[in-house]
């Protein structure tokens, strides 16, 4: 068996993500962790999200909030930010790689490139990376100021230098640091999906169909769905309404997570191995029917009841039903009540999964 290498050795057994991909960094992988972590915000609060989809205030105060939720949302803003970041980094070493780092204190390796010289990769990693904020604001004053002395080359970015995006961006900035560096502080669960189908969405899209990202959909994005719905921008649709509503978009996270985690099916067979085995497991389920899943489109989506038993004061008993849950035994969709049917929120190609008798 091999032995243990040493540390000298093992951090140099890796790869340039400019080997593997067109892209040069993280940040559409920064983007997808990001977005897959706000999805699964719903599946984390499930059975507790009740008093958010009615805006009440939740039962039990902070304590509502659950261990999987905490998780989720830290890295939600944590892996934003970090898109974000590099994102501008890449802009402004784009224009050129000095205006990237910060060398004012590596004068031998700045006269280099000053000199046109040519640097090692190794010189460059002794360079210090610019702080976000210093990142945000080289690339604020290379913009120009309402579309004048623009530097970067790029009026296309000039939407960054509005003033909601400039606070957004800074708000980002802020709640990374007191989630990560301090680790203090999470939004509740109302708040974050405001916050990013408000304000950090409406960036996200516009930037992603943008150089450098536009035509790289695979880094980051979902596949499509069966149902033709595109969750991302339903969810920024519902913000720009002016009105938020909570279960909707918490329907619109969900059919995303699933999107995310969905088993690859084979493009030349009808179905797949996994699609065999979630067809073959419906007979270990308890259900009282099976649907076509609007995310995957297989008939493996089971829908699941509940009895409620009771009596009046004359003593005559009743017997109701109605459903609450649904669950896709392949791509792992999941919904349950509270939320309402897919055409209570205006979505008519999808069957109703919720009923009572």
């Amino acid at each position: 068996m091999p032995k243990v290498r040493s540390i000298s050795e093992l951090k140099k057994d890796g790869f340039a993500l400019n080997e593997w991909s067109p892209l040069a960094d993280l940040a559409l992988l920064s983007l997808r962790i990001g977005l897959r972590s706000y999805f699964k915000t719903y599946a984390s609060m499930r059975t507790f999200i009740h008093w958010a989809i009615e805006g009440t205030e939740p039962p039990e105060g902070t304590a509502s909030h659950t261990v999987r939720y905490i998780e989720a949302a830290a890295e939600t803003i944590v892996h934003l930010q970090h898109f974000f970041e590099l994102t501008f980094k890449e802009y402004l070493r784009t224009r050129h790689r000095l205006l990237a780092d910060d060398l004012s204190k590596r004068h031998v390796l700045l006269d280099k490139l000053l000199q046109g010289e040519t640097v090692s990769e190794q010189e460059m990693e002794a360079a210090r990376s610019l702080e976000s904020r210093e990142a945000r604001e080289r690339l604020y004053a290379l913009l120009g100021d309402k579309h004048k002395n623009e530097r970067l080359g790029r009026p296309d970015l000039n939407f960054l230098s509005q003033r909601k995006n400039k606070k957004t961006l800074e708000t980002i900035d802020y709640l990374r640091n007191r989630a990560w560096h301090r680790g203090l502080f999470i939004l509740s669960y109302p708040a974050l999906d405001e916050l990013i189908a408000g304000y950090v969405l409406p960036i996200v899209l516009k930037l992603t169909a943008l150089e450098p990202y536009s035509g790289h959909d695979l880094f980051w994005r979902y596949p499509a769905l069966d149902c033709g719905i595109d969750p991302l921008q339903e969810i920024a649709n519902e913000a720009a309404k002016g009105e938020f509503d909570v279960g909707k978009v918490a329907f619109l996270k969900e059919l995303g997570r699933a999107a995310y985690d969905r088993p690859s099916l084979s493009p030349l067979l009808p179905d797949s191995e996994e699609a065999d085995r979630a067809h073959a497991s419906l007979s270990a389920v308890n259900f009282v029917d099976v649907q076509r899943c609007p995310v995957c489109g297989i008939n493996t989506l089971t829908v699941h009841e509940t009895t409620d038993d009771y009596e009046d004061d004359s003593g005559v008993q009743t017997i109701s039903s109605r459903t609450f849950l649904v669950k896709c035994v392949f791509c792992s969709f999941e919904v349950m009540d509270p939320l309402q049917n897919p055409r209570d929120y205006g979505f008519f190609n999808i069957p109703d999964f919720f009923s009572a008798l």
